[in-house]
């Protein structure tokens, strides 16, 4: 097994054809917390990848006692890695209609960024969804859309890429209203 990333929550292993997602033990929490913490989260994502119909690494099996995630290996580069120009009319649709096809099923990401998506050939796999939750509210699919906006125009700007997902996307006045109230938060405001 060779440990791939390490991160806040979880490490990533990759064993052959698998990965294994590992909820980290935090020490500065207390055992009883911290356990019960790693657990709903864990199967808070196993749940959410079991039941999307969105593409998603296929889960092979997950174990409650260790808190961990056996899932397929998604042989491809990160969006973030391969996204341009010349490309967003392609992926860009992809990705709107995985996005949209989540919060209709009431699944919010939590971490919608261009590095928590593969390309394995003319598909779009999402994946990381650790931050993940079971929501319809405008409030929530809003801030998931402020995550997607802000990973856009800070990591591929000048693509247009903002404006091909967000026609594909289509969403409703509503929340293109509550979309505007969520951007004009000062935490989302651009600090340059």
């Amino acid at each position: 097994m060779k440990l791939f990333r390490s991160g806040a929550e979880a490490s990533i292993s990759i064993e052959g054809s698998t990965v294994i997602k590992q909820r980290l033990v935090k020490e500065y929490r207390h055992p009883d917390l911290d356990s019960r913490l790693r657990l709903e989260r864990a199967r808070r994502e196993y749940k959410v990848l079991s039941k999307t119909n969105v593409l998603v690494p296929k889960v092979l099996s997950f174990d409650e006692e260790s808190c961990s995630l056996v899932m397929e290996f998604i042989d491809g580069p990160a969006l973030v890695d391969v996204l341009d120009a010349s490309c967003v009319s392609v992926y860009m649709p992809l990705v709107a209609r995985s996005v949209r096809q989540l919060h209709d099923e009431g699944i919010i990401h939590g971490d919608l960024t261009t590095s928590n998506m593969l390309v394995r050939g003319q598909e779009i796999v999402l994946i990381d969804f650790g931050l993940a939750q079971f929501s319809s509210s405008l409030e929530d699919i809003a801030v998931d859309l402020q995550v997607i906006y802000q990973s856009l125009s800070g990591r591929h700007p000048d693509t247009g890429a903002w404006d091909v997902f967000i026609r594909e996307y289509a969403p409703s006045s509503e929340l293109l209203q509550r979309f505007s109230v969520v951007r004009s938060r000062g935490k989302y405001k651009k600090q340059y």
